[in-house]
């Protein structure tokens, strides 16, 4: 008898101890096995294992890869369908720059979904608030300077990701905001917030709604010059001297529900706060298909 051991040679069990042969025709274990797990799937599901491949996530089209339970020309056709779904649920924010970083992994489903994943947390920020707004890609932070350091800081800037999403796909963007001088004076500074766009006839229009989480105030902004709507969704933040560090730090999300709803949410201190839905989507005009 014979056992395959790590390596490409195998181990002959004889009278006098083992004795290691090189042979070609013996795999290692863990190929063996690999591949033996690749077989029985195959002969479990024959033709229908691409139909089952095709109802795995992302997630789990990677873990039957790693385990080798499918085969790779397989696999890529698999990752190729997935990328070509997740494709059609976003929007680009400047569809030149997006549309070529897409286009040309096309033909790679997984880089692909890579690149997806990457342009969902990449913030634009236009040329003219570089001297202002610094954004690190590797750390996924953005810095902004007071709006009275000079006379180049712009008063506002929106800064949207590259990616947004759809009516009917959900979407949830979370951020952590930190100051200088602590939360509260951060005020209205920084706000967290969804652009609702859409066409009327051969016109685009934009909805800016947006969430303070250390006032806990709601504002709408109509397209246009048209006056900024606002109510108070949530109570104030209380600071106090005596707070830790953590407490220099505030948390919020906006979550776009699939039915074009939005909540946002707040956590201060260790405890979590939610305003509901405060704008149903028959808030907006119909023509809102694009959330960013």
């Amino acid at each position: 008898p014979s056992h395959c051991g790590s390596s490409s040679s195998c181990l002959t069990f004889e009278r006098g101890g083992p004795r290691r042969n090189q042979s070609p025709n013996c795999k290692p274990m863990a190929e063996a096995s690999l591949s033996m797990r690749s077989e029985v799937a195959k002969a479990l599901l024959g033709d229908c294992l691409e139909d089952v491949g095709s109802f795995l996530t992302a997630a789990e089209l990677a873990e039957a890869e790693q385990a080798q339970l499918l085969e790779q020309q397989l696999v890529a056709r698999l990752y190729q369908q997935l990328s070509i779904e997740q494709e059609k649920q976003v929007v680009p924010w400047c569809a030149k720059k997006v549309h070529a970083s897409i286009i040309s992994l096309r033909s790679n489903g997984k880089r692909l979904m890579r690149e997806l994943e990457r342009l969902r947390t990449h913030f634009v920020v236009s040329k003219s608030h570089d001297r202002a707004v610094k954004w690190d890609e590797e750390a996924g932070s953005v810095s902004c300077l007071p709006s009275a350091s000079s006379e180049d800081t712009p008063p506002l800037c929106t800064l949207p990701l590259s990616l947004g999403t759809v009516l009917g796909r959900p979407l949830v963007v979370g951020m952590r905001f930190a100051c200088a001088g602590g939360v509260a004076s951060m005020g209205e500074g920084c706000c967290v917030g969804v652009i609702a766009a859409g066409k009327a006839g051969s016109y685009g229009m934009l909805h800016e709604i947006s969430f303070s989480p250390v006032t806990g105030r709601c504002y709408h902004q109509y397209p246009g010059h048209s006056p900024v709507m606002w109510a108070s969704v949530m109570s104030p933040v209380e600071t106090c001297d005596e707070c830790d560090e953590a407490a220099a730090e505030i948390d919020a999300w906006v979550y776009v529900r699939a039915d074009g709803g939005l909540c946002f949410f707040r956590s201060w201190q260790g405890n979590l706060q939610t305003a509901g839905i405060v704008l149903p989507r028959a808030s907006l005009p119909d023509n809102v298909s694009e959330y960013h």
